[in-house]
């Protein structure tokens, strides 16, 4: 019985994502639990009114609101570049998530996701 569907492409979404992913991401913005970390540390600043006394983005977070970014564009308007952006977020998300565990279960390291930028801009001012 013959399929009306289109041959699968060769490379796949996860493929290309996987590529992006593990390829010179780091050289560009630095590991997912830093990049991530640091837009994290951002949204809390800039959302500090609306969060709960204490709660800050973490860098998961940000994986999971770039997804939803994503699946909103996809919404408008299917392109094959933000399925591998979704896979890529997935991937570096996971990464993010285990890096910040790792470096919360090391003595002497803190938490994986750091101060926000008001909390060193405070800091710096001395206001605590």
């Amino acid at each position: 019985m013959a399929s009306d569907r289109a041959p699968r492409r060769e490379r796949t979404v996860l493929d290309e994502a996987k590529g992006l992913v593990h390829g010179d991401r780091n050289e560009a913005y630095g590991t997912p639990a830093d990049d991530f970390g640091r837009a994290a540390g951002m949204l809390t600043a800039l959302f500090s009114e609306y969060l709960q006394e204490g709660r800050r983005f973490t860098a998961s977070d940000i994986a999971k609101i770039q997804i939803v970014v994503k699946l909103s564009r996809l919404m408008h308007n299917h392109k094959r570049d933000s399925w591998v952006d979704v896979a890529g977020y997935a991937e570096t998300g996971d990464w993010a998530e285990e890096d910040s565990a790792e470096r919360n279960a090391r003595p002497g390291l803190g938490g994986g996701d750091g101060p926000s930028p008001m909390d060193l801009l405070a800091e710096r001012r001395g206001d605590q």
